[in-house]
């Protein structure tokens, strides 16, 4: 049928179409091979806000405008005829196709068998390759190939309705579209995501029928009468659209057909795909009420506010992150190098071995003790659901803990002296029971299980997403781990700990799925930093 590239405004709700002047001739050697037949031509309306005359159509940042497709159809309600409706028997739509600078057609003419004579006929666009006249499907499942281009919706529940008028030798038409569309303009604004990153599908839902076969009539679709109804439609993205730093409708505009009406519970849900790192994973917005009128186009412009994190990973306490300088690739996927060496520059380690407490960068970072009480009185959760963003590209996982004024048994105030009970974790003498293998000090686990989703509240909680650590054991300098069980998400305190007057470590805090603590790790690990501003 006619399909649609149904784009449209970002400030505006509505979409304004093109008003053409009538460019169609009479195409004599196709009406002397077709014997007896009636000619009805498509013209421009000039009539704001509705999808008129053609099916297909392409965004120019200002207007649509409509072409017609090959396969296009239209049925005429001739009460004289034996079956009332009869459908058209030729077009030139390929003719001019083929002959177009562009390979689109603004407007076609259409012949039906016989010699009509009456002043006006009622036309029918009923869906590409719809054998009825009297039914409509909107299909649940529709599948878009290219951006701003919605080609797809003629057999995916298109449909339209008009009058055509006798203008001489032939009628001339402009079509009524009857069903309602979306076009979705997703966008990331904090960043150009990898061309890896992509939308995979766009589903959408709703309390009501948003899809099915309808009753159809000359007012349009009948959305009381439906059968194999579905409540939700999803559009698959052919190969998966980029997602652009603003919206760019070239780039990453979808058009999805849906049945005109007012929906409660409307909820959009962007799948999306990185298939560098290989995380999938949803983002999802529910409008409370959402009209949707018959011929009308509504925009939805989404902004994936994904949180953004820097690859600033430090040995403890350096003067500057572990790459600061680096001209190469950074590492994107576990087990990747950027081998760095930073021995002798403010990127070092701090190796004080009188003063335990972090004097450069880790000094912003919570002290062990406000660290254990994170741990062990802040409720913490694993969340592998939520999305956020690393060098332009996607990643999920990490843990919330509540914040300080919240844990248990507070409210607490930043720099924490003491953990309850009296015990101060800062203090190097603490440390030096500590058995690596077992997480133990004097018997005591400093590991412990967390709990399992997103909190409810998380007004009460903050986020450190899993971001992995670098491995600089000799050779692995710069090598990212991702995946290390426990230490899916390690970052440093302001703690350092001197075992036997020469092992020099530090205090980190670290978590997976399965376990959350801290640990007395080597300097040289480069891990995050971290500060809660909200104590």
């Amino acid at each position: 049928m006619k399909q649609c590239f149904l784009l449209v405004f970002v400030v505006l709700a509505t979409i304004v179409f093109s008003s053409c002047s009538n460019e169609n001739t009479t195409q004599e050697s196709d009406v002397q091979s077709l014997g007896e037949v009636t000619e009805f031509a498509s013209v421009d309306s000039g009539v704001l806000f509705k999808t008129k005359t053609r099916t297909t159509g392409i965004y120019d940042g200002f207007k649509i405008k409509f072409y017609w497709t090959s396969g296009d159809k239209l049925w005429i309600n001739n009460p004289t005829a034996p079956s009332v409706f009869t459908q058209s028997v030729k077009d030139d739509i390929d003719k001019r196709i083929a002959v177009s600078k562009d390979g689109k057609s603004k407007y076609a003419n259409f012949y039906f068998s016989g010699t009509l004579t009456a002043n006006s006929y009622k036309l029918r666009y009923t869906g590409k390759g719809n054998p009825a006249s009297d039914k409509v499907t909107i299909k649940a499942q529709q599948t878009q190939q290219t951006s701003n281009d919605a080609s797809h919706i003629g057999a995916d529940g298109d449909c339209g309705t008009a009058t055509a008028t006798k203008n001489g030798r032939r009628y001339e038409f402009a079509l009524d579209h009857k069903a309602a569309y979306l076009t979705f303009t997703p966008f990331y604004c904090l960043e150009e995501l990898d061309n890896s990153v992509t939308i995979e599908s766009i589903m959408v839902s709703a309390n009501e029928n948003l899809a099915g076969t309808f009753n159809f009539n000359d007012d349009g679709i009948q959305t009381a009468s439906v059968t194999s109804p579905s409540k939700r439609v999803t559009l698959s993205l052919g190969g998966g659209f980029n997602i652009p730093y603003s919206i760019d409708y070239a780039k990453c505009a979808a058009i999805m057909v849906v049945a005109p009406g007012t929906y409660t519970n409307f909820t959009v849900e962007y799948h999306l795909r990185d298939s560098e790192t290989g995380v999938t994973g949803t983002v999802s917005k529910t409008y409370p009420s959402v009209k949707l009128n018959a011929g009308r186009n509504k925009p939805v412009a989404f902004n994936f506010t994904l949180d953004k994190y820097d690859m600033n990973y430090y040995m403890w306490d350096a003067g500057k992150p572990y790459w600061d300088g680096y001209k190469g690739k950074l590492p994107v996927k576990d087990g990747e190098q950027a081998a760095y060496g930073g021995v002798g520059t403010n990127r070092y380690f701090n190796g004080n071995k009188t003063q335990l407490y972090a004097v450069n960068a880790c000094k912003v970072c919570p002290n062990a003790n406000e660290a254990a009480l994170y741990v062990f009185r802040g409720n913490p959760h694993w969340d592998e659901t939520t999305l956020w963003v690393k060098n332009k590209h996607l990643y999920k996982g990490g843990m919330w803990f509540l914040k300080l004024k919240y844990c248990d048994g507070g409210p607490y105030t930043s720099p924490v002296k003491a953990y309850p009970g009296g015990k101060d974790y800062c203090a190097n003498s603490y440390w030096s029971t500590w058995d690596e293998s077992t997480k133990k000090i004097n018997g005591s686990s400093w590991v412990k299980k967390p709990g399992q989703g997103r909190p409810a509240d998380t007004s009460k909680y903050f986020y450190l997403p899993a971001m992995g650590y670098l491995d600089n054991d000799g050779g692995k300098q710069g090598l990212l781990k991702l995946k290390t069980a426990g230490y899916q998400g390690a970052y440093w305190t302001s703690t350092s700990v001197l075992f036997g007057g020469w092992s020099q470590q530090a205090i980190c805090l670290h978590f997976s799925k399965d376990q959350v603590g801290l640990d007395a790790d080597l300097r040289w690990w480069a891990y995050p930093i971290f500060t809660v501003a909200d104590k």
